[in-house]
């Protein structure tokens, strides 16, 4: 798929999904945070272990707020 379009998706749904956040929505927020990692806005051919550091720790730090958002809903039954 085209990079740029894999970066305009996955900053849509990020946005989307903070957008949900913010009116409450939290089942609707961290699937679209979810769905927001399958459009990888960086370079797609390049394999994990020779991307720049800043780039896996971006990714990392995405799932880790996603597993937050996770554990928040689970812990205050929000779902």
């Amino acid at each position: 798929m085209n990079p740029k379009i894999n970066r305009f998706l996955y900053a849509g749904f990020v946005v989307l999904s903070m957008v949900m956040l913010a009116q409450g929505n939290m089942t609707t927020a961290m699937s679209n945070f979810g769905i927001a990692l399958v459009f990888d806005p960086f370079d797609q051919k390049q394999p994990w272990a020779e991307r720049p550091l800043w780039q896996r720790a971006w990714l990392l730090c995405h799932v880790v707020a996603l597993f937050g958002m996770i554990g928040y809903g689970l812990i205050t039954d929000t779902f």
